[in-house]
């Protein structure tokens, strides 16, 4: 539209689609705070996985430690008493450390830890070894070997420090993640909140709009019901099979009866405040049931061309219970569904009777007139040629200069009543030709013959470029009639002195007759109607040249009715260029031939 701008993307993209992306926008949001904490949860398990397994192995590594030293102090005790008691309380003990040393590494991962791990097993096996040996031997000896005990508690305390620093890494990782995991599931879900927050707000908004925009709709149907219950004439809309789906009130006031609505229909059928005669429902009605077979006879034909997609105009009778016959004019337009295709037909239908009566009594009118006009002045025409002519003896010079002056007038009336007939019988579609074959260059001669003293008259010349015959088929007294007309329009608009140019080309195909003259031309707003009926130039040298404006609409009519064509040029220089074409006898000759 003029003075639009281009709107902003916010504005271009539709209210559903704008929907549709905030709430996908929304729900990927969730499902990415959902992954990310999911995602931190098992990061959180797997750090108190890690603490577990650190706690667990120094619980395990204190009984291990417990079992050897408990081992190594029975056998202490046995070394000294020798007694088989206590014999086997050192065998016992030694059995529940290798037992605990066999779970000291379970459940550890490969790693750092499970090497540390193995390599104190290794050295407190070792260690329970030789303890066996030791009990073994006669007498019994203390456990020997402070290197390898020394050894073990280095290993000891390494292993400690690395279960201990494990463990702390643990919960430093679990308090991280778990800080982490609340910042993001916080700001996720307000964020997330905030776009479903906006979705809600635009959806509340399109809502408005859509009911805003219903609203409008609803009362611009309401306009257009009262619109068209306001026109005098019937306005509906049919389906493929001839059913009404809308109409005005003006079918309700034709075929409807006293009671108001056409018959299968309900008045009551209408929407609460609804003025107008249009039904949503579908209507049973088919226009064929309420014009009648003979009507629907007529109209079929038309129905079916714009049931393929073309427009359709056409005149009927129809006469209606117990009134007189009424003449239609009827009007069909096609209606498309989505993809194009006829669907249906709006329909147009206007009472033309008083129109048809009135161009009936016109018709008449000017026939009558026309014929009661005609009588006399032939009769006043031929009495003031006999005088002209001295039948009642020589006359005065200023009587004879009045009787020329009532010739030139009753020549004139003549002239228009036989122009105003021509025209009339154009329009009624009465005019009959006599088409005969005839030489379109002989035909100009004559006319140029004819009109040599109206030249004259007008100081100026006419001359004719005829180089061979052009025959043509046309009714002679018609085309020599568009031919004079045509010349002495261009002798009433050319200079003083000036020459009026006739050429006659025959062809094969087509034969073209030119007048061309050096006058004023003609104004540009009067080309578009200059073959109208009295259509005439709003000029000084029009009203100067007189006229009726109804010649060239009567040469236009006569050489259309013969199959050719009427048109005009401005000439190089100045003045215009008259010309008309008609279908060459030789072509049709030809033709006929083959």
């Amino acid at each position: 539209m003029p003075g639009s701008e281009e709107p902003p993307l916010r504005r271009r993209v539709s209210f559903p689609v704008a929907i549709q992306l905030i709430l996908g926008l929304g729900l990927a949001l969730l499902a990415g705070v959902a992954w990310l904490a999911h995602r931190n949860i098992g990061t959180l398990a797997q750090s108190t996985a890690a603490e577990s397994e650190a706690v667990s192995g120094l619980a395990r590594l204190e009984a291990a430690l417990a079992a050897v030293r408990a081992s190594q102090a029975a056998l202490r005790r046995y070394a000294i008493s020798e007694r088989a008691e206590d014999r086997a309380a050192f065998a016992e003990a030694a059995r529940r450390a290798a037992a605990v040393l066999d779970t000291l590494a379970a459940g550890v991962p490969p790693g750092e830890g499970r090497l540390r791990l193995s390599q104190l097993e290794r050295t407190l096996r070792e260690r329970l070894a030789r303890m066996d040996r030791a009990a073994a031997a006669r007498p019994p000896a203390a456990p020997p070997d402070a290197a390898l005990e020394g050894e073990s508690g280095r290993q000891e305390l390494n292993l400690r420090a690395y279960l201990a620093a494990s463990l702390q890494q643990s919960r430093a990782q679990a308090r991280s993640t778990a800080g982490n995991s609340t910042f993001l599931i916080f700001w996720g879900t307000a964020l997330a909140a905030a776009l479903l927050a906006w979705a809600m707000v635009v959806i509340r908004r399109y809502h408005a709009g859509q009911e805003a925009a219903e609203r409008a709709t609803r009362a611009s149907e309401v306009r257009l019901r009262q619109i068209t219950d306001s026109v005098p004439a019937l306005i509906g809309e049919a389906d493929r099979e001839g059913r009404l789906v809308f109409h005005n009130r003006a079918f309700e006031q034709w075929f409807g009866g006293s009671g108001g609505a056409l018959p299968g229909m309900s008045p009551k059928g209408r929407p609460e405040g609804e003025s107008s005669g249009a039904q949503r429902q579908r209507s049973p009605i088919n226009l064929r049931e309420l014009f009648g077979a003979d009507a629907w006879r007529i109209a079929s034909p038309h129905v079916q061309s714009v049931l393929e997609g073309r427009a359709a105009g056409f005149k009927f009778s129809w006469t209606p219970e117990g009134e007189r016959a009424k003449d239609l004019s009827a009007q069909l337009a096609p209606r498309r569904d989505e993809w194009g295709a006829p669907a249906g037909y709006y329909v147009l239908v206007t009472d033309v009777s008083s129109l048809t009566e009135a161009q009936r009594l016109k018709a008449e009118f000017v026939s009558t007139v026309s014929h009661e006009l005609r009588t006399p002045l032939t009769s006043i025409r031929g009495s003031l040629g006999l005088l002209a002519g001295g039948v009642t003896g020589p006359l005065p010079d200023a009587a004879r200069e009045l009787v020329s002056i009532a010739m030139n007038n009753c020549e004139r009336l003549v002239r228009l009543v036989n122009d105003i007939l021509d025209s009339e019988r154009m329009s009624s579609g009465k005019l009959v030709l006599k088409v005969e074959a005839l030489d379109l260059a002989a035909l100009a001669a004559r006319a140029l013959r004819e009109n040599e003293g109206f030249a004259r008259s007008h100081g100026v010349s006419v001359t004719l470029d005829a180089p061979g015959p052009a025959p043509v088929r046309a009714d002679p007294d018609r085309l020599l009639q568009v031919v004079t007309n045509l010349v002495s329009n261009a002798c009433k608009f050319s200079p003083q002195g000036g020459v009026v140019e006739v050429g006659v080309e025959g062809g094969e195909e087509r034969v073209k007759l030119t007048v061309g003259d050096r006058g004023p031309g003609i104004p540009v707003a009067f080309r578009q109607r200059i073959f109208g009926r009295f259509a005439q130039a709003e000029s000084a040298d029009t009203r100067r040249s007189g006229g009726t404006g109804l010649g060239l609409s009567i040469c236009r009519g006569i050489i259309e009715r013969l199959g050719g064509r009427i048109g005009f040029e401005e000439r190089p220089g100045g003045g215009t260029t008259f010309w008309f074409e008609l279908p060459s006898d030789r072509a049709r000759g030809a033709g006929d031939a083959g």
